[in-house]
């Protein structure tokens, strides 16, 4: 799935501001400028996915490994759920007693982002994704 690094005539792209509505990246045809959205759920409960597609019917969702298993309409991001969550365990571990604080340290909002940030970067940049 490292989109940037094939010659494929595809872009993937962040979106400039992190709370952009419906959607976490965006996918550029480089030979016809057309932008596909796309939101990125880590999750086990393809209700939340649900809820998603409901409010934003054009934006397609890539999830998980286990939740795309259980759903064949809905896109892979490549990731397992559950090494997310490990990742996000130890994103924790390294970050307790760091100018992070506690409040932080208490936000699986936060950490959940931070992880799904260093991963896009990976995928973004054509990179291999390490442990």
């Amino acid at each position: 799935m490292f989109i940037n690094s094939q010659d494929n005539n595809l872009r993937a792209e962040l979106f400039d501001e992190y709370n952009h509505p419906g959607a976490d990246i965006k996918l550029i045809n480089i030979e016809t400028g057309e932008v596909s959205e796309f939101q990125l759920k880590a999750t086990n409960y393809l209700s939340y996915i649900r809820v998603h597609n409901k409010k934003y019917k054009d934006i397609d969702v890539l999830a998980t490994e286990e939740v795309e298993a259980d759903a064949p309409d809905i896109g892979s991001t490549g990731f397992y759920n559950k090494d997310l969550r490990e990742e996000v365990e130890d994103t924790l571990d390294e970050a307790e007693g760091t100018f992070i604080g506690s409040e932080v340290l208490s936000s699986m909002t936060v950490s959940s982002i931070i992880i799904l940030a260093r991963k896009l970067k990976v995928i973004l940049k054509g990179g291999e994704m390490t442990n």
